[in-house]
């Protein structure tokens, strides 16, 4: 195997790394990296990337981060949050060699909000930041910008199970097990609460990572925000039953067995609220307030906000997060 570089480009900014192989710099090889935060901001903002091919310019425009732009994970709150080192809250990025990435902070909002209420890059003011390099060598980095730090480091090991499952789903998070059709996994999920609201978080099948349902009377497809949507995605026949209900007292975390399952669904998370009396999805658009309740703080690692209309946005009321194996 030959062995691996993260080289930093230091451009004015300070914000690309490109990533090579040291012994062959020229072959399309895919090259991983991980990325963890190591100091959470006050607020929880996702944390993004765009990816650039050799010779395009390190700095980023509207358009490249509309059109390229991909959220990978957010940060916890830095305070107040449950006890959650039983999860994993990296995330992977695959680059092909000689690529360039740079990654982006946005602060207390969402990417997709950004991009939906402004056209130009300054529309975004101080909720968007790019983050600067630093600490850099052959095999590692830190990028911050007065919020969040994140780490980043060369994954010498083939992709895991979790890493494939939850791979860019930062905007929706989902569980992806089309790769694993046919195939039998199991492991376990871990659920930490902190919040006076209880909540259940289910699962149920979706066709795309849109979060399409087929509707069981009429076979058709409907798409979250059209009629039937909620019914049809919490009909016994889209749902999941492989990892149970998730569920938990307030400050306190618990980790729950899954038994053995056939891969090749994707799935979706959604939450019932027992005081409200809501039901929450991972896409906005079917939500009772038409926002996001979920945020992804690592490869299926999974936070909820509980509260109509967002709340605090701190969405770690109930945190889940799962570690899963093919077996043997």
């Amino acid at each position: 195997t030959s062995e691996l570089e993260l080289t930093p480009l230091f451009t004015a900014s300070e914000t690309a790394l490109t990533v090579v192989d040291a012994n062959d710099t020229t072959s399309p090889v895919s090259l991983d990296l991980n990325v963890i935060v190591t100091n959470e901001s006050s607020t929880v903002n996702q944390l993004g990337y765009v990816v650039l091919n050799p010779g395009e310019s390190d700095t980023l425009t509207y358009d490249l981060i509309k059109d390229r732009g991909s959220v990978l994970l957010s940060n916890l709150e830095s305070y107040d949050s449950p006890n959650v080192s039983a999860m994993n809250l990296s995330a992977n990025v695959s680059l092909v060699n000689n690529q360039k990435i740079v990654f982006f902070e946005v602060v207390d909002t969402t990417l997709e909000s950004l991009l939906a209420s402004n056209t130009n890059l300054e529309g975004f003011g101080s909720r968007f930041k790019i983050l600067n390099l630093v600490d850099t060598n052959n095999s590692y980095a830190n990028a911050s910008n007065a919020g969040s730090t994140i780490a980043i480091s060369i994954s010498s090991d083939l992709s895991g199970v979790d890493n494939l499952i939850g791979r860019d789903s930062g905007l929706n998070p989902i569980l992806d097990f089309s790769e694993f059709a046919g195939q039998i996994l199991e492991g376990t999920v871990s659920v930490a609460r902190e919040a006076d609201f209880a909540s259940t978080v289910g699962f149920y099948k979706i066709q795309n990572s849109i979060g399409s349902v087929l509707d069981p009377l009429t076979g058709e497809v409907l798409n979250p925000g059209e009629d039937g949507y909620r019914t049809a995605a919490l009909d016994p026949t889209n749902l999941v039953s492989s990892f149970g209900a998730l569920s938990t007292a307030d400050d306190t975390t618990i980790t729950n067995e899954i038994q053995s399952f056939l891969g090749g669904d994707m799935v979706a998370p959604y939450a019932f609220i027992t005081q409200t009396g809501e039901t929450y999805f991972s896409f906005s658009a079917a939500n009772s307030d038409g926002i996001s309740h979920f945020r992804e703080f690592g490869s299926t690692t999974i936070g909820l906000e509980d509260s109509h209309g967002g709340a605090d946005q701190d969405f770690d009321d109930l945190i889940f997060g799962f570690d899963l194996n093919l077996t043997i």
